[in-house]
């Protein structure tokens, strides 16, 4: 479910609060600088914040050398790819290379390198569905569409509407970089290493589909329990 705030709102989130790493109370602090950064607000005309929570959240974040940040009022801005929180005015995102997790509203998010279109290596936040032998992640993306009208003859108007995607990753223990899961029956019992039949004959009496998420993790979740 998308979820829409008004930037203005976040004048009234003035809520960071503080950063409580330590001792460390204030963002400038040369400690807190591996993690925060002081970004640019959004721009005038982007009047509306597509963020992943209608509230903003405390949030826990475990740094890749088991650092740990608790953040009073934060939220996931999914179109920016970016954890932001805003104190004193100031809009401030994490440093998504010093994180190993973050735990915000019952969701646990991680950071990864992963192959994206093209071929081409990036870094983004996937949200952990299911943890254990196969971890299962999803990867939400807002896809702009923007549509030309001119009722009338009249001079033609821009919408700009956001559209929201889902694509599903896992990885095995012998393969961490995430990986797309195949949407075909016939590839989709292929990135197991054992089990695949009891898998399959699993879905099948279940009637699940590889096309619904909540399918998904009701298969990754009964393959790695029989790995328990």
């Amino acid at each position: 479910m998308l979820f829409i705030i008004a930037f203005q709102q976040m004048g009234a989130q003035e809520a960071l609060g503080e950063v409580k790493k330590m001792a460390y109370g204030n963002p400038f602090n040369a400690g807190n600088e591996n993690f925060i950064n002081l970004t640019n607000a959004l721009s005038d005309d982007q009047q509306v914040s597509l963020m992943m929570f209608d509230n903003w959240k405390s949030i826990e974040i475990n740094g890749v050398n088991n650092e740990l940040i608790l953040i009073d009022s934060a939220n996931y801005h999914m179109e920016e790819d970016k954890f932001l929180f805003v104190h004193h005015g100031g809009l401030y995102e994490l440093y998504p290379e010093k994180i190993e997790f973050v735990h915000i509203d019952n969701h646990k998010f991680v950071n990864l390198t992963y192959e994206a279109e093209r071929k081409s290596l990036e870094r983004a936040y996937f949200e952990v569905l299911v943890d254990g032998d196969y971890i299962l992640l999803s990867r939400r993306e807002l896809v702009q569409e923007i549509t030309n009208t001119s009722p009338l003859g009249l001079s033609a108007t821009r919408e700009v509407t956001y559209v929201l995607t889902e694509k599903l990753y896992y990885q095995s223990s012998s393969d961490r970089r995430p990986l797309e899961v195949p949407r075909k029956k016939a590839d989709f019992t292929k990135i197991f290493r054992r089990d695949r039949s009891e898998l399959a004959d699993y879905a099948k009496g279940n009637k699940y589909s590889v096309k619904r998420t909540e399918d998904v993790i009701s298969i990754f979740n009964f393959y790695n329990s029989m790995a328990d």
